[in-house]
Protein backbone atom coordinates (compact mmCIF):
# COMPACT_ATOMS: atom_id res chain seq x y z
CA UNK A 1 0.00 0.00 0.00
CA UNK A 2 1.37 3.46 -1.15
CA UNK A 3 1.60 6.05 1.29
CA UNK A 4 1.43 9.31 0.38
CA UNK A 5 3.98 11.98 2.46
CA UNK A 6 2.84 15.41 3.77
CA UNK A 7 4.41 18.53 3.58
CA UNK A 8 5.43 19.66 6.27
CA UNK A 9 4.46 23.89 5.60
CA UNK A 10 7.76 26.00 6.92
CA UNK A 11 7.17 28.68 9.25
CA UNK A 12 8.33 32.35 8.28
CA UNK A 13 11.23 33.21 10.08
CA UNK A 14 10.43 36.45 12.03
CA UNK A 15 13.15 38.58 11.69
CA UNK A 16 14.99 39.18 14.54
CA UNK A 17 14.88 42.93 16.32
CA UNK A 18 18.54 44.70 17.10
CA UNK A 19 18.69 45.52 20.47
CA UNK A 20 17.06 44.37 24.14
CA UNK A 21 13.74 45.67 25.62
CA UNK A 22 14.96 46.82 28.93
CA UNK A 23 11.85 48.59 30.21
CA UNK A 24 8.76 51.25 29.74
CA UNK A 25 7.51 54.47 29.11
CA UNK A 26 4.40 55.69 29.18
CA UNK A 27 3.42 52.32 28.70
CA UNK A 28 5.56 51.71 25.52
CA UNK A 29 8.42 49.75 25.46
CA UNK A 30 12.15 51.03 25.70
CA UNK A 31 14.67 49.03 23.42
CA UNK A 32 18.34 49.72 23.70
CA UNK A 33 19.73 49.85 20.58
CA UNK A 34 23.79 50.64 19.05
CA UNK A 35 23.70 54.16 17.58
CA UNK A 36 25.36 52.75 14.21
CA UNK A 37 22.13 50.34 14.19
CA UNK A 38 19.80 52.87 13.79
CA UNK A 39 18.23 53.38 10.45
CA UNK A 40 16.51 57.38 9.97
CA UNK A 41 13.75 57.83 7.51
CA UNK A 42 14.98 58.65 4.72
CA UNK A 43 11.98 60.88 3.89
CA UNK A 44 12.21 63.17 7.05
CA UNK A 45 12.04 66.74 6.09
CA UNK A 46 14.15 68.46 8.39
CA UNK A 47 17.40 69.82 8.36
CA UNK A 48 19.50 72.14 11.11
CA UNK A 49 22.21 74.85 10.53
CA UNK A 50 25.61 73.94 11.86
CA UNK A 51 24.59 77.08 14.13
CA UNK A 52 21.89 75.65 15.72
CA UNK A 53 23.18 72.03 15.86
CA UNK A 54 26.25 73.34 18.07
CA UNK A 55 23.67 74.50 20.17
CA UNK A 56 21.61 71.40 20.20
CA UNK A 57 25.00 69.28 20.55
CA UNK A 58 25.98 71.73 24.04
CA UNK A 59 22.31 71.26 25.15
CA UNK A 60 22.77 67.44 25.37
CA UNK A 61 26.28 67.81 26.62
CA UNK A 62 25.12 69.55 29.63
CA UNK A 63 21.84 67.85 30.38
CA UNK A 64 22.43 64.59 28.51
CA UNK A 65 19.51 62.84 26.03
CA UNK A 66 16.91 63.51 28.02
CA UNK A 67 14.52 63.12 25.50
CA UNK A 68 14.35 59.67 24.25
CA UNK A 69 14.20 59.29 20.20
CA UNK A 70 11.27 57.25 18.77
CA UNK A 71 11.94 54.10 16.90
CA UNK A 72 8.87 52.13 14.71
CA UNK A 73 9.47 48.63 15.48
CA UNK A 74 7.03 47.31 12.31
CA UNK A 75 10.10 49.40 9.72
CA UNK A 76 12.74 49.38 12.13
CA UNK A 77 12.86 53.01 11.56
CA UNK A 78 13.66 55.97 13.27
CA UNK A 79 10.64 58.05 13.82
CA UNK A 80 11.40 61.04 15.72
CA UNK A 81 15.12 62.23 16.94
CA UNK A 82 17.71 62.55 13.92
CA UNK A 83 19.61 65.44 14.78
CA UNK A 84 19.57 64.59 18.50
CA UNK A 85 21.16 61.36 17.72
CA UNK A 86 23.59 62.75 15.08
CA UNK A 87 25.22 64.43 18.26
CA UNK A 88 25.88 60.42 19.23
CA UNK A 89 28.80 58.28 19.01
CA UNK A 90 27.92 55.18 16.50
CA UNK A 91 29.43 52.91 18.93
CA UNK A 92 27.36 54.10 21.78
CA UNK A 93 24.02 52.64 22.60
CA UNK A 94 20.97 54.80 23.16
CA UNK A 95 17.12 53.98 24.64
CA UNK A 96 14.36 54.60 22.08
CA UNK A 97 10.74 55.09 22.73
CA UNK A 98 9.11 52.18 20.33
CA UNK A 99 5.89 52.02 18.36
CA UNK A 100 4.10 49.44 16.35
CA UNK A 101 2.91 51.57 12.97
CA UNK A 102 2.36 51.35 9.81
CA UNK A 103 4.25 53.15 7.43
CA UNK A 104 2.05 55.71 7.15
CA UNK A 105 1.12 56.12 10.30
CA UNK A 106 5.02 56.24 10.87
CA UNK A 107 4.71 59.25 8.34
CA UNK A 108 2.35 61.16 10.06
CA UNK A 109 4.17 61.09 13.69
CA UNK A 110 6.91 61.75 11.59
CA UNK A 111 5.74 65.50 11.38
CA UNK A 112 3.33 65.42 13.94
CA UNK A 113 6.34 65.45 16.23
CA UNK A 114 7.87 68.88 14.94
CA UNK A 115 4.63 70.18 14.08
CA UNK A 116 4.35 74.03 15.81
CA UNK A 117 0.70 74.11 15.47
CA UNK A 118 0.36 71.27 17.91
CA UNK A 119 2.49 73.06 20.51
CA UNK A 120 2.81 75.82 23.36
CA UNK A 121 3.55 79.39 22.61
CA UNK A 122 5.96 81.26 24.26
CA UNK A 123 4.51 83.63 27.09
CA UNK A 124 6.21 87.20 28.10
CA UNK A 125 7.68 85.38 31.11
CA UNK A 126 9.94 84.21 29.00
CA UNK A 127 12.21 87.50 29.21
CA UNK A 128 12.80 87.43 32.48
CA UNK A 129 13.68 83.57 32.74
CA UNK A 130 16.34 84.37 29.66
CA UNK A 131 17.69 87.17 31.61
CA UNK A 132 18.10 85.11 34.99
CA UNK A 133 19.78 82.29 32.95
CA UNK A 134 22.25 84.61 30.74
CA UNK A 135 23.17 86.44 34.61
CA UNK A 136 23.64 83.49 36.39
CA UNK A 137 25.27 81.04 34.01
CA UNK A 138 26.20 83.33 30.60
CA UNK A 139 28.99 80.65 29.09
CA UNK A 140 25.55 78.12 29.26
CA UNK A 141 23.16 80.80 27.82
CA UNK A 142 25.36 81.06 25.05
CA UNK A 143 26.53 77.84 24.06
CA UNK A 144 22.79 76.89 23.80
CA UNK A 145 21.69 80.35 21.63
CA UNK A 146 19.76 81.21 24.04
CA UNK A 147 20.04 85.09 23.37
CA UNK A 148 18.49 84.35 20.08
CA UNK A 149 14.96 83.68 21.92
CA UNK A 150 14.37 87.43 22.72
CA UNK A 151 13.18 87.80 19.20
CA UNK A 152 10.38 84.98 20.39
CA UNK A 153 9.09 87.36 23.09
CA UNK A 154 5.38 88.45 23.04
CA UNK A 155 4.27 91.70 23.44
CA UNK A 156 0.81 91.38 25.39
CA UNK A 157 -1.17 94.27 24.26
CA UNK A 158 -3.83 94.17 27.57
CA UNK A 159 -0.25 94.84 28.98
CA UNK A 160 1.00 98.25 27.57
CA UNK A 161 -2.36 99.78 29.61
CA UNK A 162 -3.34 101.89 26.97
CA UNK A 163 -5.46 104.07 28.62
CA UNK A 164 -2.96 105.09 31.25
CA UNK A 165 -0.80 106.73 28.40
CA UNK A 166 -3.10 109.19 27.21
CA UNK A 167 -4.82 106.94 24.57
CA UNK A 168 -8.24 107.74 24.26
CA UNK A 169 -11.04 105.06 25.92
CA UNK A 170 -13.69 106.45 24.93
CA UNK A 171 -14.55 108.26 28.13
CA UNK A 172 -14.05 105.60 30.45
CA UNK A 173 -11.89 105.81 33.44
CA UNK A 174 -10.60 103.67 36.42
CA UNK A 175 -11.97 99.93 36.36
CA UNK A 176 -14.54 100.74 33.28
CA UNK A 177 -11.28 101.72 30.88
CA UNK A 178 -9.13 98.88 32.06
CA UNK A 179 -12.30 96.53 31.17
CA UNK A 180 -12.19 97.79 27.51
CA UNK A 181 -11.88 94.47 25.11
CA UNK A 182 -8.14 94.18 23.45
CA UNK A 183 -9.71 95.06 20.62
CA UNK A 184 -11.20 98.41 21.91
CA UNK A 185 -7.89 98.95 22.83
CA UNK A 186 -6.58 98.69 19.47
CA UNK A 187 -9.03 100.45 18.03
CA UNK A 188 -8.26 103.33 20.46
CA UNK A 189 -4.59 103.48 19.48
CA UNK A 190 -5.16 103.37 15.97
CA UNK A 191 -7.22 106.35 16.01
CA UNK A 192 -4.64 108.37 18.68
CA UNK A 193 -1.76 110.42 17.92
CA UNK A 194 0.30 108.64 20.54
CA UNK A 195 2.14 105.34 19.19
CA UNK A 196 4.45 102.93 20.50
CA UNK A 197 7.67 100.86 19.42
CA UNK A 198 8.13 97.95 22.26
CA UNK A 199 11.75 96.53 22.03
CA UNK A 200 12.49 93.45 23.73
CA UNK A 201 15.62 93.86 25.06
CA UNK A 202 18.44 90.90 26.96
CA UNK A 203 19.22 92.56 30.40
CA UNK A 204 23.02 93.76 28.98
CA UNK A 205 21.48 95.12 26.08
CA UNK A 206 18.90 96.80 27.97
CA UNK A 207 21.60 98.56 29.99
CA UNK A 208 23.74 99.83 27.48
CA UNK A 209 20.28 101.49 25.48
CA UNK A 210 19.54 102.46 28.91
CA UNK A 211 23.25 104.66 29.34
CA UNK A 212 23.09 106.15 25.74
CA UNK A 213 19.69 107.70 26.04
CA UNK A 214 20.89 109.25 29.37
CA UNK A 215 23.79 110.43 27.90
CA UNK A 216 21.45 111.84 25.21
CA UNK A 217 19.76 113.56 28.18
CA UNK A 218 22.22 115.01 29.71
CA UNK A 219 24.40 116.20 26.65
CA UNK A 220 22.54 117.10 23.83
CA UNK A 221 19.47 120.03 22.83
CA UNK A 222 16.91 120.06 20.37
CA UNK A 223 17.77 121.88 17.32
CA UNK A 224 14.91 124.29 19.19
CA UNK A 225 18.01 124.41 21.76
CA UNK A 226 15.25 122.85 24.16
CA UNK A 227 16.85 120.31 26.99
CA UNK A 228 15.97 116.45 25.97
CA UNK A 229 14.05 115.29 28.86
CA UNK A 230 12.45 111.88 28.10
CA UNK A 231 13.37 108.73 26.44
CA UNK A 232 11.10 109.37 23.53
CA UNK A 233 12.75 112.62 22.89
CA UNK A 234 16.35 110.82 22.82
CA UNK A 235 15.50 108.30 20.23
CA UNK A 236 14.14 110.63 17.90
CA UNK A 237 16.95 112.61 18.88
CA UNK A 238 19.42 109.56 17.85
CA UNK A 239 16.81 108.99 14.88
CA UNK A 240 17.32 112.55 13.42
CA UNK A 241 20.87 111.96 13.56
CA UNK A 242 20.95 108.54 11.34
CA UNK A 243 18.77 110.29 8.90
CA UNK A 244 20.77 112.92 8.20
Amino acid sequence: MATTKKKLKKKARTKKLPGKIIGEMNGKPVRRLQVGQVTGATYNPRTITDHAFGGLKNSIEEFGLVKAPIWNKRTQTLVGGHQRLKTQNPDDFVDVIEVDLSPIKEKALNVALNNPHISGEFTAGLADLLNEVEVEIPDLAEGLNLGELFTDVPADFDDLLLDERGIDTGGDTGADAKAKSTEDKKQSYEKSDIKQIILVLKLSEHEEVTRILDEIMKNEVTDDNDAIESYTAAVLWLARGYAE
